[in-house]
């Protein structure tokens, strides 16, 4: 008896999923040769770069943490209330102790942080425990953190003079020539790849995002991830919110 092929010869090559893929990171490599080609004076040099790169840092630490709830299948939109939250708060607190100490600002920065997580929690569990909309629950929540802002602030504008200069040099420092926020930017996204590739709670994550249900019948808890990736959303918006507030206390 002859053997059987049960092989798939002459398959076509999946063009859709390498492009879902990896197209992003090929339009970025084709931008980039596009324009190192056109202005090879200006655009492919070391401070061309540090410049967009600092440009973009801010909005790319919120955009990872944002990642996060995209992985388990939410979607956050109360991550600019976020940001001003955490700008505004760690000014008025720095700018009311009026104590120039590193320790001071750093717990301060890390206060805020903390509160920005809890406030994330409560976004988490407000949509996995009753069950509401994650894009209403958000949008809720940043008027509400917004309108709290409002209430507390008067309006009124934190003086780049009252704060402190070692809060500043997280947005204005440089270290080896690299500015501060670039550095922050890249160590968020290696912490949260590490989470996210490297840890089972990472993989659990996934395991949500690509079928709750099955997820569920496996044992994984939905409502403790959605806690966890609302909390990371918020920490980072307020992380990218601090940065701004210490970049523009000039």
């Amino acid at each position: 008896m002859a053997a059987t092929d049960t092989g798939q010869p002459g398959a076509a090559f999946d063009w859709f999923g390498f492009l879902a893929r990896w197209g992003t990171l090929i339009s970025l490599v084709l931008l980039i040769a596009f324009f190192s080609l056109a202005r090879p004076e200006v655009f492919p040099t070391m401070r061309n770069t540090l410049n967009i790169l600092n440009q973009v840092s801010i909005l790319g630490i919120i955009a990872l943490g944002l990642t996060v709830c995209l992985v388990v299948g939410l979607f956050d939109l109360s991550i600019g209330a976020m940001a001003t939250f955490g700008g505004y708060f760690a000014a008025r607190i720095l700018a009311e102790l009026g104590i120039e100490s590193g320790w001071v600002v750093a717990g301060a920065v890390l206060a805020v942080l903390i509160l920005a997580m809890l406030i994330g929690m409560i976004n988490g569990a407000l949509v996995s425990y009753l069950g509401i909309s994650a894009i209403v629950e958000t949008l809720a929540m940043s008027f509400i953190v917004t309108g709290v802002i409002l209430g507390v602030s008067g309006a009124r504008t934190v003086f780049s003079s009252d704060i402190p200069e070692s809060f500043q040099i997280i947005g204005q420092g440089t270290i080896l020539g690299v500015p501060n926020p670039i550095l922050i930017m890249i160590a968020t996204a290696l912490l949260l790849w590490v989470f996210l590739e490297h840890t089972q709670p990472g993989r659990n994550m996934y395991a949500i995002g690509g079928n709750r249900e099955a997820a569920r019948l496996s044992g994984i808890n939905f409502q403790k991830f959605a806690l966890i990736a609302m909390g990371i959303s918020a920490g980072c918006a307020a992380l990218g919110g601090l940065v701004a507030g210490a970049v523009l206390a000039l």
